[in-house]
């Protein structure tokens, strides 16, 4: 039997080698999708390459809105009507919350302006601000409590107690001079003149003669130290007036009266007929001399002032409320002057003390 040899083709090896290759229709299929997968990366990156662009463009177009100026012509009032204006005047979009916005108004605008400028200067004063969404929409929000109340501190209340002279009060105060109930010089029909304490302090003024003396229209005649005349428009006055009350004290006697002005606030002197109005006073007009009323809080003063012929002056005022609740005032002024007269062996000593006390009966004065 003649032997045979095997072809190194047809080995066992070689046969299961090509048997294994029945495989490799299985990896070439898979090997083709790789073209459509191409397609389909391709066709991806194309549509995200489109959108990119728009959404970009959209931003900008937003951001450009945003950003361009309009011209606005918005009275000030209503803040629900300004908004409305400013929705028509720029063309944006803006949510309102009606209760946010009621009762509050808006200063106004005219101009040109971007819509967040427009919107910030509209809202200045009334708490709220405005914010943008990714949309473009403005919606209205309350401020943040720091910049509402702009980091301002808020303090205890502070109640002060005691009264002063307002501006109103000493520029036009109330006088009983011309009328027999206070009124203001505007309501007084006649000239009236007020010397007050500050300007008998500026004058260094020590008795009513010297007081008058720098009042318009008024003349003084000194007959001697104890008999003064006063003259208004050339009328001598007949008699003096004390906190607005005729008094029968001729002015001649003035010094009855008091030689010094320490017991006295202020001087009111009303130039001419006097008597049309409050039944009381000469031709040429009336003097009506204020006193001393006790402060609702505490004050003290004292003066010293020392001049020639061994002229010497010594005045002390204390006041203020005599319990705790204030109800009960008290004043008290002492005042003593000395001088040597022109002749020798002469000299004169006035001394003057003066109080007050003041009750509160009610808890309101009326």
């Amino acid at each position: 039997m003649a032997a045979r040899r095997a072809h190194p083709s047809f080995s066992p090896t070689s046969r299961r080698h090509r048997d294994t290759g029945v495989c490799r229709p299985a990896m070439l299929a898979r090997h083709s999708w790789a073209p459509v997968a191409q397609a389909v990366l391709w066709v991806s990156m194309s549509a995200m390459a489109w959108a990119l662009p728009a959404s970009s463009q959209a931003q900008s177009t937003q951001a450009a809105a945003a950003e361009s100026r309009h011209r606005f012509d918005i009275p000030s009032g209503s803040l629900d009507q300004a908004l409305g204006r400013f929705g028509r005047q720029s063309g944006e979009a803006i949510s309102v919350n009606a209760a946010l916005t009621a009762g509050l108004n808006s200063p106004g605008l005219r101009g040109s302006y971007t819509a967040g400028d427009a919107l910030r200067r509209l809202l200045s004063g009334t708490g709220l601000q405005a914010v943008r969404d990714n949309n473009g929409e403005y919606t209205l929000r309350p401020l943040p409590v720091s910049k509402a109340n702009g980091n301002v501190a808020t303090l205890p209340a502070v109640t002060v107690l005691g009264t002063t002279e307002t501006e109103a009060e000493r520029l036009n105060p109330p006088l009983s001079v011309g009328s027999k109930t206070p009124l203001t010089q505007r309501e007084i029909p006649n000239s009236v003149s007020v010397i007050t304490q500050q300007q008998i302090m500026a004058q260094n003024a020590t008795s009513v003669d010297d007081v008058l003396k720098y009042a318009p229209g008024v003349a003084v005649a000194l007959a001697n130290p104890n008999d003064t005349s006063y003259l208004v428009r050339g009328f001598p006055i007949t008699a003096i007036q004390l906190d607005g009350v005729p008094t029968t004290i001729p002015s001649s006697g003035s010094a009855t009266v008091a030689d010094d002005i320490a017991m006295f606030d202020r001087v009111e002197v009303l130039r001419g007929p006097a008597g049309l109005f409050n039944g009381f006073g000469g031709d040429g007009g009336a003097v009506n001399l204020v006193r001393k009323r006790a402060p609702s809080a505490f004050a003290a003063s004292a003066d010293l002032s020392v001049g020639t012929y061994a002229d010497h002056r010594e005045q002390v005022d204390i006041g203020g409320p005599l319990n705790e609740a204030g109800t009960l005032r008290g004043r008290l002024v002492a005042v003593q002057h000395d001088q040597h007269l022109m002749q020798e062996g002469s000299w004169q000593r006035d001394q003057q003390v003066y109080g007050t006390l003041e009750a509160d009966l009610t808890p309101t004065p009326t």
